[in-house]
């Protein structure tokens, strides 16, 4: 499967210093998706602003709504960063599982915050994750339904304005999960809940068209991962470049690419997963996450899983990098 770290180095490097100088390109600016998310470690989805729809001009005048609310600024910086905890913590955990360390597993989100459950630390870490995830999937829903930035009306827009409020949603649902481990109740792991929802969906009258359709979704997002990997110039469209100085962008154009290969590959397993869920009218293929990579791992081995666990590294750093540097929060004076 065509991931070796065939985006070469000189080439990648070069893509960098040109989205450095300020070049734009068709698809700049969507590095933000993932999320997402996101990946989000616990979920699928994982998506930010539009893509070069807007200038960076535009984007500044039409970003009032967030740099008018610095608590809620506040708040999402905030809850991007819990979001890059969480996704460092599948990293190295599923990292962990690779050299059989103790404690080691290759999880999804709320595997990775159960691992934090017993630690003597872990209830007011727990809380952190908790206020975090509902924090940022706040933004993720105000940007999806109430578009501050106001993109063009297009199919593009409303497709990644839907990507966002799914996004939230999913992050509503580990935020929930995080706040259940806090009070002691115990939280459902990605794989069973996608079983028992697909299970539920199966037994509808369009059940299958309707798991067939959200393979294709799965698809697309595989597609528009693989273009902000290998095809888009300025994946850091979305982030303040002039404030960040060349080093930290090409460097974060880099984690950028790669963090969008392994999202690729990961909602491409997905995809592929569900599809045989649509055809074969059986459950059990569904895989959460988690399944999703524990399958990679045992069809694709363990060089292909080590990438996929550094990848989990690399959407931390870019939710780090975005909790600094995104355009749509910074907060402008007067």
């Amino acid at each position: 499967m065509g991931m070796r770290a065939s985006f070469d180095q000189n080439s990648a490097t070069r893509g960098a210093e040109r989205e450095c100088d300020g070049e734009g390109a068709a698809l700049a600016g969507w590095h933000g998706r993932t999320q997402t998310s996101g990946v989000t470690p616990g979920s699928s989805s994982s998506s930010s602003s539009s893509p070069s729809l807007l200038s960076q001009s535009v984007v500044v005048a039409r970003g009032g709504w967030l740099a008018a609310r610095p608590g809620f600024v506040a708040l999402a910086r905030f809850g991007l960063v819990i979001k890059g905890v969480v996704q460092l913590l599948v990293g190295l955990l599923a990292m962990a599982a690779l050299l059989g360390e103790k404690g080691g597993r290759i999880t999804d989100g709320v595997g990775a915050m159960k691992a934090l459950a017993g630690h003597p630390l872990g209830r007011p870490v727990l809380l952190l994750l908790t206020i975090g995830l509902f924090a940022y999937a706040g933004l993720r829903l105000v940007q999806g339904l109430l578009d501050p930035m106001r993109r063009p009306r297009s199919l593009t827009t409303a497709f990644f304005r839907a990507g966002d409020v799914l996004s939230g949603l999913g992050y509503v649902l580990l935020g929930i999960g995080a706040g259940r481990l806090f009070v002691g109740l115990g939280a459902t792991s990605g794989d069973a809940r996608a079983k028992r929802l697909t299970a539920e969906t199966l037994a509808m009258p369009y059940g299958p068209k309707m798991l067939l359709a959200f393979a294709v979704v799965l698809g697309l997002l595989t597609v528009l991962f693989l273009a902000r990997a290998f095809v888009v110039r300025d994946v850091c469209g979305d982030l303040l470049t002039e404030k960040m100085g060349p080093a930290r962008c090409r460097a974060s154009a880099l984690l950028i690419r790669f963090a969008s290969l392994v999202q690729a590959t990961l909602f491409g397993t997905m995809a592929t997963l569900f599809y045989r869920v649509a055809v074969l009218g059986n459950p059990a293929e569904a895989r959460g996450m988690g399944g999703v990579m524990r399958f990679i791992g045992a069809r694709l081995g363990p060089v292909i899983m080590a990438l996929v666990a550094i990848g989990f590294v690399a959407m931390a750093a870019t939710s780090f990098i975005e909790s600094r540097w995104r355009k749509d929060l910074e907060i402008r004076g007067g």
